[in-house]
C-alpha cells in the first residue's frame, strides 16, 4: 500500500470511524443486489438560507413507470391517428 494511503486509514482508525456500506437492503435489513431492489428515485431540493443543505423527497411516479406511461400514450395516440 502506498504510504498516504495506510496514514489516512490509520487516521481514521485512531478517530473511531467505521466505514459505512451503501447497498441496498429488503425490508428485514439483509443486504440485496441491484437486481433484486433498484435504486429509488430521489430529488434533492435546496435548503433556502442553508449553505449546502438539501432535503431528499422520494419522486411521487418512478422514473421507470414515467417511460412506461409516456410509451403507452404514445402508442395509443397512433392507433387514435390511424
Amino acid at each position: 500500500m502506498p504510504k498516504l494511503k495506510t496514514e489516512k486509514l490509520n487516521y481514521n482508525e485512531s478517530k473511531g470511524e467505521v466505514e459505512k456500506v451503501h447497498l441496498p437492503r429488503d425490508k428485514k435489513g439483509r443486504f440485496v443486489s441491484y437486481n433484486e431492489e433498484k435504486p429509488r428515485s430521489i430529488k434533492l431540493v435546496k435548503v433556502r438560507g442553508s449553505y449546502g443543505s438539501f432535503v431528499v423527497k422520494e419522486k411521487f411516479i418512478p422514473d421507470e413507470i414515467k417511460k412506461t406511461l409516456f410509451g403507452v400514450a404514445l402508442i395509443g395516440l397512433l392507433i387514435a391517428l390511424l
